[in-house]
């Protein structure tokens, strides 16, 4: 009876175990949903700044353009008509090229933004490994019988021993060392 109640409540504590490691895991995505959240905020002000710099530029410049185009327009000079016009033809060179800049800058916000989410999400999957490996040696750790030990065997859920190879089994370190590699 009192080997019953010693199963059981080892049982207990794996159980128990168990539910704190999934809570522990529940806190853990919890956390990983806030943070990609504010990865998330942080994208979405980097991006709305440079989308404002890059309005302001362009308005600096278009309103530059629509200048020379109104002082082309008023002067007699074709000398100088012909300046003016290789200054505005420079200009939209130049808006072009600001263009690709903030398309470059955008896709360089986006990517950041990007590797940090995928570098929280390694950081937790290797934290989680860690944990369920923990927890795995832990659990192995706690069986002191060979019946204890047989019932892991027979409930292994990556590795599954034949009939033979269970035999084959005689001692709790051979016991524990088929665990360790089921975990």
């Amino acid at each position: 009876k009192a080997e019953a109640e010693l199963k059981k409540y080892n049982e207990q504590i794996l159980k128990d175990q168990e539910d704190a490691n999934n809570a522990y895991l529940s806190a853990q995505d919890e956390f990983l949903k806030n943070k990609a959240k504010l990865i998330q905020d942080e994208f979405e002000r980097e991006t709305a700044k440079e989308k404002a710099r890059r309005d302001i530029e362009s308005r600096k410049l278009l309103t530059e353009i629509a200048d020379l185009e109104i002082k082309k327009i008023k002067t007699k000079s074709n000398a100088a008509k012909a300046d003016y016009q290789k200054t505005i033809d420079t200009l939209h060179a130049i808006e072009i090229q600001n263009e690709q800049a903030h398309q470059l800058k955008l896709k360089t916000i986006k990517e950041k933004a990007s590797a940090k989410k995928f570098e929280d999400f390694v950081k937790t999957e290797q934290r989680r490994i860690e944990e369920s490996r923990r927890l795995d040696e832990d659990a192995i750790n706690e069986i002191s019988t060979m019946e204890e030990a047989e019932l892991a065997l027979s409930q292994m859920k990556y590795l599954k021993l034949t009939d033979q190879e269970l035999k084959g089994i005689k001692t709790l370190e051979d016991a524990k060392r088929a665990l360790r590699e089921d975990a």
